[in-house]
């Protein structure tokens, strides 16, 4: 800081300061206070802050580990799907209803029945869409004995006939599916 010059009788307007001061002014009580309080407010929202992300990276580790345990879990303890048990099933199935002349198997879920075409013209709308549902349900319970399908999923069938043309296919309600 700049200290008027003591031997300066004429000082001027433009150097009214011509000596450098060596000795920085000593801070008050009052700046000792706010410099005091503006650290410990620093030092006391740098510690609450770095708590926080501590805690908060802690919780999504935790959180992580215990997803991960759970997935782990259910995949050692979900059951496998047994593919040649359930083929056999549903050959046996489909071998047991004389109205069905094939059952294949298109992917995990999905399946084309091919029907005798008499049993399916001497039926009625009723009589089919019963007899769809009926088919559904008892291919729907064996994909889920057998692991093939998730609690959710469920089992759609395409039904043809003879001679390959669609008579009905997989929807909310089979009344309204039915093609012919």
């Amino acid at each position: 800081m700049l200290k008027p010059a003591a031997n300066n009788l004429n000082p001027s307007a433009c150097a009214p300061f011509s000596v450098y001061d060596e000795y920085s002014e000593l801070p008050t009580a009052i700046k000792q206070a706010e410099q005091g309080a503006t650290a410990r407010a620093m030092a006391d929202f740098t510690r609450r802050t770095t708590r926080l992300a501590f805690v908060i990276a802690l919780g999504l580790l935790l959180l992580s580990l215990a997803l991960s345990a759970a997935m782990g879990f259910r995949a050692v303890t979900r059951s496998q799907a047994n593919y040649s048990a359930f083929r056999s099933d549903l050959s046996r199935f489909a071998s047991a209803d004389s109205s069905i002349l094939e059952l294949r198997s298109i992917d995990a879920g999905t399946y084309t029945v091919y029907l005798d075409s008499s049993y399916w013209e001497n039926a009625s709308s009723t009589e089919r869409a019963a007899y769809c549902e009926n088919l559904n349900s008892a291919v729907d319970s064996l994909c889920h004995e057998y692991n093939l399908l998730g609690r959710r999923e469920q089992a759609q069938l395409y039904y043809y006939d003879q001679d390959g043309a669609m008579l009905a296919a997989p929807g909310d309600d089979l009344q309204s599916v039915l093609m012919r």
